[in-house]
């Protein structure tokens, strides 16, 4: 659910672009639940925060700048290029295309970016408003955004902040596509919405360490007031965060064992899939996109749900790490800080070992194989009625075995059972993996043919983003009645239940 505070921050200006709306409700970021270290400010780590927020206004050449006088909006316009993609306003350092690799990293995510919105519009067809024309619109920006150049980019490097669309010298039907695609996704037309002029979500996307940790400093340079959250320890290995509507987003890992005050070092999302990159980033921008359209309709747990299929429809895999179990393997014992909704947050080192969950395809088959593997074994353990509701979960040290029983969705699972802590690792990658099934299978076999299925999934979405009544009210009047889950698990009265007898038979 979005934080409010007392004020918005003005919506982001760039001459000549197309028009940008209203940005999305400001987010506080929230502090980690359990400090590092005691003090305040730079006495709580060797990472001298003020002297990295001040190579931060060195670099953008605002070295004069007082807190009192500057805001984002200005930093952005000057020294950062940027480019209206569908709902999201992307912002890249402008120094940081000195870097070849930058300007070809860019071109992936930006790419992506569009085409998931793309993929997103697929969904709520049939019967989304206007989504014929803005799918044409969308595909010209995305043509338009594969025709970037890395030689291109590398010599706006040094120009300082700029419009794509005008120093790229965009057409006039690109420029006018992308004007309109814009605007169609900041309204929320596709879902039935009328916003005006719309809700948009912009991202400051940060390709290197340093330009992260030392951005993460200016904020709290900037907002004295969030100085206890981005004046921690523990930002120099976070991945993503918040500055009011500014999403923050890291192109890179920091370095496991890395030193309290490396920001230098650092790990590639992509050394172990080409696409991780994208990967990461598509699934929390469209987590943004999924709480621009519905707010606090929809929970973290089933906006992952939604962001994760999107990923694996556009890579074939999810290998990312924005939800699951965060935790590292290899640093045991330092703070976990869990990303999501409104959080600062970001993860520590990557997990040296994929969980058992992901290591079936990372989600190619959407986890089924995991998750019937997982049913057959707790099916071992239970009596005969209860074969088709319950999962055998494994702890950290796989010593011990434990049987959890759905229901997990909706109020039904209100009271579901608190795992001790050695499970709760592989209990959130289960959870992960069947909110992503469970989504698949509303969209693809929970009604009698692929077509309706289809049709019920996208009437689903539209009737969260304008029903009032609650989540299951929306899966109740899109599914003909039937509610989302209920405590019986009868595959003949409940969604639930019907997916968990079809993933008996997988």
């Amino acid at each position: 659910m979005r934080s409010v505070r007392s004020h918005l921050a003005p919506a982001i200006a760039l001459a000549a672009a197309p028009i940008l709306a209203a940005p999305a409700a400001p987010r506080v970021p929230l502090a980690p639940p359990t400090p590092l270290s005691g003090g305040s400010g730079a006495s709580r780590g060797a990472l001298d925060f003020e002297a990295r927020a001040l190579e931060f206004l060195e670099q953008m050449g605002l070295e004069e700048a007082s807190a009192q006088t500057l805001d984002l909006d200005q930093v952005l316009a000057a020294s950062f290029l940027g480019a209206s993609l569908g709902l999201f306003d992307a912002w890249v350092p402008a120094h940081a295309f000195e870097e070849r690799a930058v300007c070809e990293e860019t071109v992936a995510v930006a790419r992506s970016l569009v085409a998931a919105q793309l993929r997103w519009l697929e969904w709520l067809e049939p019967g989304a408003q206007g989504v014929g024309d803005a799918t044409r619109d969308g595909e010209a920006v995305l043509k338009w955004v594969k025709s970037w150049k890395a030689s291109d980019l590398a010599a706006l490097a040094k120009k300082g902040g700029a419009n794509l669309y005008v120093a790229l010298e965009a057409s006039d039907a690109v420029r006018g596509a992308g004007e309109r695609f814009a605007a169609y996704m900041a309204r929320g037309t596709a879902l039935g919405l009328a916003r005006e002029p719309g809700v948009r979500e912009p991202l400051v996307l940060l390709p290197r360490r340093p330009d992260f940790v030392r951005f993460l400093c200016f904020a709290g340079w900037l907002r004295p007031e969030l100085q206890h959250i981005f004046w921690d320890p523990s930002i120099v290995d976070w991945t993503n965060s918040y500055l009011d509507h500014y999403k923050l987003l890291a192109f890179e890992f920091a370095a496991p064992g890395h030193a309290p005050d490396d920001i230098e070092s650092s790990m590639s999302m992509s050394l172990k899939v080409e696409t991780g990159l994208q990967q990461q980033i598509v699934q929390l921008a469209m987590n943004s996109l999924i709480d621009n359209a519905y707010g606090g309709r929809v929970s973290p747990a089933l906006a992952n749900g939604l962001s994760i299929n999107l990923v694996v429809d556009l890579f074939e895999e999810a290998q990312t790490r924005v939800d699951g179990d965060l935790r590292s393997r290899r640093t045991e014992a330092r703070e976990v800080f869990v990303p999501g909704g409104a959080s600062s947050g970001g993860v520590l080192a990557v997990n040296s070992a994929a969980s058992r969950w992901r290591q079936h395809g990372h989600g190619r088959q959407r986890f089924v194989p995991a998750l019937s593997m997982a049913l057959s074994a707790g099916a071992a353990e239970v009596k005969k009625a209860e074969k088709l509701r319950s999962f055998e979960l494994v702890s950290d040290d796989e010593s011990e075995r434990r049987v959890v029983q759905a229901p997990f969705l909706g109020s039904a699972a209100a009271d579901a059972e608190q795992l001790p802590e050695e499970f709760r690792g592989d209990q959130l990658e289960f959870l992960r993996a069947y909110r992503c099934a469970f989504m698949w299978w509303l969209r693809e076999k929970s009604e009698s043919s692929g077509k309706k299925s289809a049709a019920a999934f996208a009437s689903l979405l539209r009737n969260l983003a304008q029903t009032d009544e609650g989540l299951e009210a929306a899966f109740a009047k899109a599914f003909g009645g039937v509610p989302l889950s209920s405590a019986a698990l009868d595959r003949s009265k409940d969604l639930e239940g019907r997916f968990l007898y079809w993933l008996s038979k997988q």
